[in-house]
C-alpha cells in the first residue's frame, strides 16, 4: 500500500512539474510521464478537482495548465504591498531575509 501511494505521489509530482514548463494536452502529459491514457485521466481529474491544475480547453484532447492562480495571488499581493507601506503597517516577526525580500517586492511594485 505504501509503495502504491509513493508511486501515485511521484506521478502527480511529475505531471505538475511538466505543466510548470508549459501547457500540455492529456496525450502529451501521458507520454511525458509514461502513464497510459486511461490512468492519466484519473490523475488529471484529481489534480483539477484539487485546484492544483486547470483544464483550459473544453474540447478533447483537453489542455491542462498549472493555473496561474498562484501567479495571480502574487500579483495581487504585489499591488497590496505599497498600500501596507503607505499606511505604515509594519510586519511583525520578520527576519532580515524577509525584510530584504519585501523591499525588493516593493521596488517591483513602484
Amino acid at each position: 500500500m505504501l509503495s502504491w501511494c509513493k508511486k501515485n505521489m511521484t506521478i502527480t509530482k511529475k505531471i505538475v512539474e511538466e505543466l510548470k514548463k508549459q501547457d500540455l494536452t492529456s496525450i502529451e502529459i501521458s507520454k511525458k510521464v509514461n502513464v497510459n491514457m486511461d490512468n492519466i485521466v484519473v490523475y488529471l481529474n484529481r489534480l483539477v478537482n484539487n485546484n492544483t491544475i486547470k483544464r483550459i480547453t473544453n474540447k478533447k484532447p483537453f489542455v491542462y495548465s498549472v493555473e496561474r492562480i498562484n501567479n495571480l495571488d502574487t500579483q495581487i499581493l504585489l499591488k497590496m504591498i505599497p498600500k501596507f507601506i503607505e499606511f505604515c503597517i509594519k510586519l511583525d516577526n520578520t527576519n532580515e531575509i524577509e525584510d530584504k525580500r519585501l523591499e525588493e517586492l516593493i521596488k517591483q511594485c513602484l
